[in-house]
């Protein structure tokens, strides 16, 4: 005697969902760890440390390119879940949650990357002339909600426009 579970349709897109932005942000992530720009230190004559001209917003520029990359792949996420997806009030909402999760999974994970790729150890004894790289990474902060706020328009925005009978099923 055997019984079969079938996972209710809602669910099963919901957790498709759910794994495509993780996946999907997850590799972006890594992609942001790989080109995070870093701060370069150069030990001075009196043995302290400087900032190498052109790197002072290393911080910045990693930020900003977070922002970008995760924005891009909220729009993504918010455009191929409305397009393939069923459609509804539910699934917008989980798709902003899921692009939430997936931007702090890209946070997380683009941090340690950067981290094992481009930070330096600092020796005990540097001679001068000696040129360090060091990740000075910015906090979050509010990019964290960039790219679920813009997968919540877009989806948004494509359901406005939508032809009322692509709601039903």
């Amino acid at each position: 005697m055997s019984r079969s579970f079938k996972i209710p349709r809602p669910i099963g897109e919901a957790a498709q969902v759910l794994f495509i932005t993780l996946v999907s942000f997850l590799l972006l992530g890594v992609l942001w760890g790989v080109i995070h720009p870093t701060s370069e230190l150069v030990v001075t004559a009196d043995g302290g440390a400087e900032i190498a001209p052109g790197t002072e917003d290393a911080s910045f520029r990693g930020f900003t390119y977070y922002v970008a990359l995760t924005a891009l792949g909220g729009i993504a996420v918010a455009l191929w879940a409305f397009r393939t997806r069923m459609r509804g009030l539910l699934m917008m909402l989980w798709t902003t949650l899921a692009v939430l999760w997936g931007a702090v999974a890209a946070w997380t994970v683009g941090v340690s990357v950067a981290e094992r790729l481009h930070a330096d150890p600092l020796p005990e004894h540097p001679q001068v002339g000696d040129v360090f790289h060091i990740l000075d990474a910015a906090g979050p902060s509010v990019g964290m909600v960039v790219a679920p706020a813009l997968a919540l328009i877009v989806y948004w925005m494509a359901a406005t426009f939508a032809d009322p009978e692509d709601f039903e099923d």
